[in-house]
């Protein structure tokens, strides 16, 4: 008959089979923290783009930019908005992959951000706006196309300062004074104010209104800007992130951008119901699209003077009846400096009424030549737009196109609760991330360290 030898496990065998277990668990721990460590830097970057794929929809739809919109962020209430956001999204995506079959050893416990620094949409003046309008406009424009625009609107600013009709009638009025000065009169008679017709009528017409003397096409718009949606109206929240100044490149790219997507008087809805001029307002900032329009119309016609001015001085026909006049009102005077004055003056009120006729063509939809030739190229009534936008400081316009986004969101789009500063372009920390114990806690070798181990990954996710 068979005997059976009883099992026996000695103290020895125990001690080397937990020896053994300890090794295997420390090796696998090892294992598993190194890996986890790998992966931490991307598996914040996912929770990041997560994060970031919320952005604002009617923004994005309407102009193409990017942001965290308060609803979501909770931007205001809290200075902790970036550690709430990866805490939130975290949760969101454990609790997801909790109901996923199978055991998996790589999960971290918890995720934290430290050393937050946000970005806001209305930052530096509407810095960071430009920049991602610049952005937008790179796919659509051909290569070196911001530099052509930008070498025209240099040359046209040095063609307009060279050629202010303004100075030249302010300089025949003085020649007339001085010649009133200079004549014979009886002893006690004052002498009598010397006048040319066509000067007093250039002083009398630009007193008046622009528009009441173009007779536009179609009657401005009488819409106005609501202050409540005008960041330029309140004090803003500001970020926590550095400047990073804004290039001349982007500035062409982002100028171009704001023509391109905002409604102007050429492209206004005449039976909207909210602000149409809204390009106008970057340049003017007046509250009313009537105000604005006045400013930008009168602004084109100084334009258009100077290209009317320097072709005048082209045309020996103008400038010999100029002369005659001249020579009528202060040739008695036998000074040659008094009379070109005045007759430069005369050919400066000359061109006002012509420029008058081009502003009405530019506001009905026509092109004429940039400077005083035709080969110069044409410019329509957004060109012109273009250039006073050029004009304009970058941190003046940049801050009125956030009132047009902000209106415009909240009224056209019917959002209600959009606010720039609230908007949320970037963000950017120190995310501390907890890696738990598993194979140690076999043999109970985590109560050396409770919490587990952690480590840190420098991140950052923007729009920009």
């Amino acid at each position: 008959m068979e005997r059976r030898v009883p099992a026996v496990f000695s103290p020895a065998a125990a001690v080397i089979f937990v020896l053994i277990a300890g090794l295997i668990c420390a090796l696998l721990e090892g294992a598993r923290v190194t890996e986890m460590k790998q992966l931490a830097p991307y598996r914040v970057k996912l929770l990041g783009q997560n994060i970031f794929s919320n952005y604002q929809a009617e923004l994005y739809e309407k102009y193409g930019l990017l942001g965290l919109d308060e609803e979501y962020s909770q931007m205001g209430q809290g200075e902790s908005v970036g550690n709430r956001l990866v805490s939130e999204e975290f949760s969101l995506e454990k609790e997801s992959a909790s109901k996923e079959p199978g055991i998996s050893f790589l999960n971290y416990s918890q995720m934290e951000l430290t050393d937050e620094q946000v970005q806001l949409l209305s930052d530096y003046d509407g810095q960071v706006f430009l920049k991602q309008a610049a952005k937008c406009m790179l796919p659509v424009l051909p290569e070196g196309k911001e530099k052509e625009v930008e070498r025209t609107l240099s040359d046209f600013e040095d063609f307009q300062r060279e050629n202010d009709t303004e100075a030249h009638v302010g300089d025949a009025q003085e020649a007339l004074d001085t010649a009133t000065s200079m004549q014979e009169v009886e002893e006690d008679e004052e002498p009598s104010q010397i006048c040319v017709g066509e000067i007093e009528e250039y002083s009398r017409r630009k007193s008046q209104p622009i528009l009441s003397l173009l007779h536009l096409p179609k009657e401005p718009s009488s819409k106005t800007l609501l202050p409540q949606y005008c960041p330029s109206e309140r004090r803003l929240l500001r970020g926590s992130t550095a400047g990073e100044g804004v290039t001349i490149p982007e500035l062409v790219l982002a100028n171009l951008y704001c023509v391109k997507n905002f409604r102007n008087y050429q492209s206004a809805d005449d039976k909207g119901e909210v602000f149409q001029y809204q390009t106008e307002y970057l340049i003017a900032g007046r509250k009313s699209d009537a105000e604005n329009l006045e400013v930008v119309a009168r602004r084109i016609l100084l334009i258009r003077e100077a290209v009317q001015f320097a072709r005048m001085l082209k045309d020996p026909v103008k400038m010999e009846k100029a002369e005659g006049i001249a020579l009528a009102a202060v040739g008695f005077t036998c000074n040659p400096v008094l009379i070109k004055a005045v007759q430069l003056g005369i050919i400066a009120a000359w061109s006002f009424e012509e420029a008058l006729n081009d502003v009405r063509k530019l506001l009905a939809g026509e092109k004429l030549s940039i400077f005083s030739k035709e080969e110069n190229g044409l410019w329509g009534y957004e060109e012109y737009l273009q250039f006073l936008l050029f004009m304009t400081g970058h941190d003046v316009w940049g801050r009125r196109a956030l009132d047009i986004l902000e209106h415009e969101v909240n009224t056209s789009l019917k959002v209600g609760s959009f606010h720039v500063d609230r908007t949320i372009t970037g963000i950017k920390g120190k995310v501390q991330a907890e890696i738990p114990w598993v194979f140690a806690n076999v043999l109970s070798l985590s109560k050396y360290q409770k919490t587990g181990l952690s480590t840190q990954v420098i991140w950052e996710e923007n729009y920009n």
